[in-house]
């Protein structure tokens, strides 16, 4: 689990609660305003504990505070992104897979059978059995698979070898990689492909999750309407205490 999906059970748990009563759009907003208000929660408290300006009080920003104060709608925008973005398949469903593998280009001293299989030389690594360089090409297998039950796995072995990679039905991405340095702070919903295997990326047909049924990627996408409560949520936010300070200075 990467650092910035720390809270996701809890922000599982409770949009899980949510979800029994509220449809998604109104669950994301919900989260945006969320988001807004611990935000705000927070440079507030911050800095006044440093004596700072408070955010509605005029003067130079407290730029510590503010920077902790992004925090919230960091952490929620990183689990919307793996939950809003995608429609998880139907058990059964067709879903079309392709397979970005790195093979060993045929040169005029062929190789032989058992140094051009990809899962004996280590192509994604760019050697074959002698230890010698390679050149290599990008292969692209197209697939298709059934989608399983939601309590199960998709699992996919690396071809003349026992290698595999498992990953769970229950959550679904558009491309599955290698681990990378940067997964120790955002990481991959449903997992990530061996060292050991021989393809470098797995991409699936993934069904853009739809808040509102239009047809326009964008207008129907929680990002935009994430944003845009965000922006009125601060408004309003910010208007309250603008009249508390007003009521209390009076």
């Amino acid at each position: 689990m990467s650092l910035f999906d720390l809270p996701a059970p809890a922000f599982n748990f409770l949009d899980h609660l949510m979800s029994m009563a509220l449809p998604d759009i109104v669950r994301l907003i919900l989260w945006a305003i969320c988001a807004t208000g611990l935000g705000i929660f927070l440079y507030r408290r911050l800095a006044q504990a440093n004596h700072q300006t408070s955010p509605t009080a005029s003067g130079s920003v407290a730029v510590i505070p503010l920077i902790i104060s992004t925090l919230p709608t960091l952490l929620i925008a990183v689990w919307l992104n793996n939950n809003f973005e995608y429609e998880i398949p139907h058990p059964g469903e067709k879903v079309k897979i392709k397979f970005y593998s790195l093979v060993p280009e045929k040169s005029a001293t062929a190789p032989s059978k058992s140094t051009d299989k990809i899962a004996q030389d280590k192509t994604a690594q760019g050697k074959i059995a002698q230890g010698k360089k390679a050149p290599l090409k990008l292969r692209i297998d197209n697939y298709e698979k059934a989608w399983p039950n939601l309590n199960g796995r998709l699992v996919f072995r690396d071809t003349g070898s026992e290698t595999g990679a498992a990953f769970p039905a229950s959550r679904i991405a558009s491309v599955v990689t290698k681990r990378k340095w940067w997964n120790v702070f955002f990481g991959n919903p449903i997992g990530y492909i061996p060292d050991e295997f021989a393809i470098e990326k797995i991409k699936f047909e993934a069904t853009p999750r739809k808040m509102i049924s239009v047809n326009s990627y964008w207008a129907s996408n929680w990002k935009l309407w994430f944003v845009l409560t965000l922006g009125v949520s601060y408004f309003l936010i910010m208007r309250i205490f603008q009249k508390e300070n007003a009521l209390n200075v009076s």
